[in-house]
């Protein structure tokens, strides 16, 4: 589990250099109007490729993982399926592009980028396939070489002085490679394998199954990115950019929810039909995501100065510093409730994760219509805090009706209450006095570190990197 991990994380930092390095590079160079104004339409065609993505990043990794043997088939599968939804999307989707007055401007730069991301879903594919599998291997070595041409070619363009619509021409292009790449790896895995064409019925039963895994994922992208367009609608493209800025740096602190989602769920998946194992692993994973999140928040409430400084300099983004305590706080949750949602997954509870995350779009939309206008940025963020908090609400109760555990255990709770005890002392105690509050919040963090992790965890983790070190030698 352990060499999973650390390829699931080579991966994801891979991942993490375009995801938020590059942008972090755009804004840096742009500035909050121009960013804004690519990631305005950067954020809509996240949100319409959804169709295409159709939850698979759940399903297939689960459903591989159950039936390794059928991995062909079930890949196959799913790229009929994803074809169908492409074609859909393209259909309903193109028109209303060309005639909504609100694109007036984005048109071609929302075009380029619907299209990079349809490309980058395709390719995203044969990896979650390698990831049921157990194959973190091919997928890093796949993923290093997409991420090393994605970040040459786009941070070459916005470091050369490029607009927005250039630098959506260079996603295009290094999606396009991602695709060719993942392909060519999967097909050598495969051994040349024909492609496996599903029958109606299959493909009918595919679409079904995969309903309520498509629905969570559209909602879940919806409801974490719906304040964005809000955000256009009220307060502009500078305040998207500065907004986007904060929520850059936020991702990149999530990163780690995705190494151990997918790391856990594999193993979860297989330890399914074992209750007790399946809540040892889940209390398990409950830990190390309070502890990476615990970590998260405290550097962004206590250091949020010191690291929006050092990210973007003095180029008009120093509105983005009394906002990071509240980004904090939505980072901390997110990691909170991840073990929970995994759990649901694992036990076949996809349905409540689906019309949780679907209330949560509702209560997301009407917060952000109504604290955006009077509260700002604060207000999309104050929107996301009680989002999340009703989003997690459900997770916990819903996991504990399934397992009749609350999935926390001693260290857990120490990790929460430190996260309680650093956030009231930033809030009332001593906020402006910065020697004290880096002292204080740093030795937050090492206690964090010590809780987090158990003796015997950390003793496994150094005998284990000293094996891989050693046969690598």
């Amino acid at each position: 589990m352990i060499r999973n991990t650390l390829f699931m994380f080579t991966s994801t930092i891979l991942r993490f250099i375009n995801g938020v390095l590059l942008f972090i590079i755009m804004a840096r160079f742009w500035g909050p109007q121009t960013f804004g104004v690519f990631m305005y339409p950067f954020t809509l065609a996240a949100i319409i490729v959804i169709l295409v993505d159709y939850g698979f990043n759940l399903q297939l990794v689960r459903d591989v993982g159950k039936k390794t043997q059928e991995a062909h088939r079930l890949t196959c599968q799913a790229v009929a399926i994803k074809t169908i939804l492409t074609a859909i999307v393209a259909v309903f989707g193109l028109p209303l592009i060309l005639l909504l007055k609100s694109l007036e401007g984005y048109r071609l730069i929302l075009g380029l980028l619907l299209f990079s991301n349809i490309l980058n879903s395709y390719g995203l594919l044969f990896n979650l396939s390698f990831r049921g599998m157990g194959l973190f291997d091919r997928e890093v070595k796949t993923v290093f070489w997409s991420s090393i041409v994605t970040f040459l070619l786009v941070g070459g363009l916005v470091l050369s002085g490029q607009g927005p619509e250039v630098i959506a021409i260079g996603f295009v292009l290094s999606k396009a490679f991602f695709l060719i790449l993942s392909w060519a790896v999967y097909r050598h895995l495969i051994g040349g394998t024909k492609f496996i064409y599903p029958n109606r019925r299959s493909a009918l039963t595919a679409l079904s199954s995969g309903f309520p895994f498509a629905a969570h994922v559209a909602l879940g992208t919806l409801y974490f990115s719906v304040d964005t367009i809000i955000i256009q609608h009220f307060l502009g493209a500078e305040n998207v950019g500065i907004y986007q800025a904060g929520l850059r740096i936020m991702v990149g602190g999530l990163i780690l929810t995705d190494v151990l989602s997918n790391i856990y769920l594999s193993r979860m998946a297989k330890d399914s039909y074992d209750r007790k194992a399946l809540i040892s692993l889940s209390t398990r994973m409950t830990r190390h995501c309070l502890m990476i999140g615990v970590f998260g928040f405290i550097c962004m409430i206590g250091f949020s100065d010191l690291i929006v400084k050092l990210i973007y300099g003095s180029n008009g983004f120093s509105k983005v510093i009394p906002l990071f305590p509240l980004f904090g706080i939505v980072l901390l949750l997110r990691y909170l409730g991840a073990s929970y949602g995994i759990l649901l997954t694992v036990d076949n509870r996809q349905v409540v994760r689906m019309v949780g995350v679907g209330l949560s779009v509702i209560v997301s939309i009407a917060l952000n219509i109504l604290l955006i206008p009077r509260f700002n940025l604060n207000g999309a963020l104050f929107a996301s805090i009680i989002t999340h908090v009703f989003l997690t609400a459900i997770y916990i109760f819903f996991a504990w009706r399934q397992v009749q555990s609350w999935l926390i255990e001693k260290r857990s709770w120490i990790l929460i209450s430190i996260a309680v005890l650093t956030g009231l002392f930033q809030l009332f105690i001593i906020p402006d006095h910065n020697i004290m509050r880096y002292t204080v919040m740093t030795g937050a963090l090492l206690f964090v570190g010590l809780i987090g992790i158990t003796s015997t965890e950390y003793s496994n983790l150094v005998k284990r990197l000293q094996r891989y070190a050693s046969n690598a030698a």
